[in-house]
C-alpha cells in the first residue's frame, strides 16, 4: 500500500500573509498552481482519493484527480490553532509558538483558546492511518490524501514512530520540515516492514 499525501494549493489567507482560517479557499494563484501540478499526476493511478472537508482541499482534489471520486473526510483537517491566531499576521503566530508558549507546546495535553492538544491531533492521525492500514495494508493500493501541512506531518509521525511518537518529534523534527503547497509525500508500506516515507519530486510522479 502507498499513501500519497498532498498539501492543498495556496489559499487566499496564505497569499495575504495571515494564519489560515478554516474557510479560506484557494487563491487565484493556488488554482493555477494546482492546474499546473495536475500535469504531474496525469499518469498517477490512485484507487481512492480522500480530501479534507475544507474548501481549499476539496478544490485541490478535484483539480488534481478530476476522474477519481473524492471521498470527503471531516477528520483530516488542519491542526486547530488558538482562536486568537485565526486571520492574524504570521509574525504573531511565530511569536505565540516560539516565545509565549515555547515550552508549553511540548506538553502532550496542553491546549489554549480552542486549540487542539498534541494528544488530540495524534489521535485523529492515528485513527486515519489505522483505518487505511486495515483496509489496504496487504494489497497494492495507491491512495491520494489531500490534506494540510501540519496534519500530514502528524500522520508521518504516528505511522513511522508508533506509540513512541512525542511532541518533540513533531516540533523539533517534523515541523521544521518544509512542505510547500502541492508537495507530495509518499508513505509506503511493505509486508512485515516499518512504513517508510519521502517527499517526492516531479520525476517520481512521471
Amino acid at each position: 500500500m502507498k499513501i500519497l499525501f498532498i498539501r492543498h494549493g495556496k489559499s487566499i489567507d496564505d497569499v495575504n500573509g495571515v494564519s489560515q482560517r478554516d474557510d479560506s479557499p484557494l487563491s487565484e494563484s493556488g488554482i493555477l498552481q494546482a492546474k499546473k501540478r495536475a500535469f504531474d499526476f496525469n499518469s498517477t493511478i490512485v484507487d481512492a482519493c480522500y480530501a479534507s472537508h475544507y474548501q481549499r482541499a476539496q478544490d485541490t482534489a478535484h483539480i488534481l484527480f478530476p476522474s477519481t471520486p473524492i471521498i470527503t473526510r471531516s477528520d483530516i483537517y488542519e491542526i486547530k490553532r488558538p482562536t486568537r491566531l485565526d486571520g492574524g499576521d504570521h509574525k504573531d503566530a511565530v511569536h505565540f509558538w516560539e516565545v509565549e508558549h515555547r515550552l508549553d507546546k511540548y506538553a502532550p495535553d496542553w491546549s489554549y483558546d480552542g486549540s487542539e492538544s498534541f494528544t488530540e491531533v495524534t489521535a485523529r492521525a492515528r485513527d486515519f492511518i489505522d483505518e487505511m492500514e486495515e483496509k489496504h495494508r496487504t494489497d497494492e493500493t495507491s491512495i491520494a490524501v489531500i490534506s494540510h501541512g501540519g496534519f500530514i506531518r502528524h500522520c508521518i509521525g504516528v505511522a513511522t514512530m508508533g506509540n513512541a511518537y512525542r511532541p518533540a518529534d513533531f516540533f523539533d523534527l517534523l515541523f521544521p520540515m518544509r512542505i510547500d503547497n502541492l508537495d507530495a509525500i509518499s508513505l509506503s508500506y511493505e509486508e512485515d516492514k516499518k512504513p517508510s516515507w519521502k517527499i517526492l519530486n516531479r520525476s517520481d510522479l512521471l
